[in-house]
């Protein structure tokens, strides 16, 4: 899908290796926060983006994970999101146009590089698949397979959508504070649990850390008084 004859696996594995590389950057960011933090607050901060962004982005990255900015169930939240921030900001009208333009142009390029990477991958994975008898054969497919199930990263989709919930307020949009105030909590929430639990059980919460871990600390539910409300139902 490339134009200008260059070779679609050269420049999708040029595109990840950068990726990658970005995100190390970003772990070695959050590592020189955590050991030579500004404030406590910033240290905390620091180890939520390292353990929630970081090392889950690197668990199944691919190219082809840009594809999740198009499937409806976050493309339709991305598309109000936007559409409530032109509404805030309509007397800056150049402003609107080009991050429209942005919203729309970054959408048709994440569909012909998303879409460009799965081909790339599939038919790189389909000589191995076919006849299939050394175990580097089956790795080979495991991998393509990761990434495919990868493309939109549930337990990550799942956590961003109870913040948006308890967060995002009414209008469900997390604004400038509110994301603060998520990240104080986030940051608050990793000092606890380090705190109570030490370094070897910290570390296995915060690499299992999921959204039914975060419901059940957002959440409080009463037995008794839900047992009396179902009661007159027959439930």
């Amino acid at each position: 899908l490339f134009p200008f004859g260059f070779p679609a696996p050269a420049i999708i594995a040029s595109f990840e290796l950068m990726f990658v590389l970005f995100v190390f950057w970003q772990g070695f960011a959050c590592l020189v926060a955590v050991l030579k933090p500004r404030t406590e607050c910033r240290r905390w901060i620091a180890v939520t983006g390292l353990f929630a962004e970081v090392i889950s982005e690197l668990g199944c990255f691919s190219a082809m994970r840009l594809m999740q900015n198009i499937v409806p169930g976050k493309l339709s939240p991305d598309l109000m999101g936007h559409i409530w921030r032109l509404q805030r900001e309509e007397d800056r009208l150049w402003k609107a146009v080009l991050s429209s333009a942005w919203f729309l142009l970054s959408r048709v390029l994440i569909v012909i590089v998303g879409m460009d990477a799965f081909l790339v991958k599939y038919r790189a994975c389909a000589t191995y698949a076919i006849g299939t008898a050394k175990i580097s054969d089956f790795v080979h497919c495991f991998v393509f397979l990761n990434q495919l199930l990868g493309v939109v990263h549930l337990n990550t989709f799942t956590k961003r959508r109870i913040a948006t919930f308890v967060f995002g307020g009414e209008d469900g949009i997390v604004d400038r504070q509110e994301q603060n105030l998520l990240l104080a909590w986030g940051a608050k929430l990793f000092q606890k649990v380090w705190q109570r639990h030490g370094l070897a059980r910290s570390l296995c919460i915060y690499l299992t850390f999921s959204d039914m871990d975060m419901q059940k600390l957002l959440l409080s539910e009463d037995c008794n008084t839900k047992d009396q409300q179902l009661s007159p139902f027959g439930c």
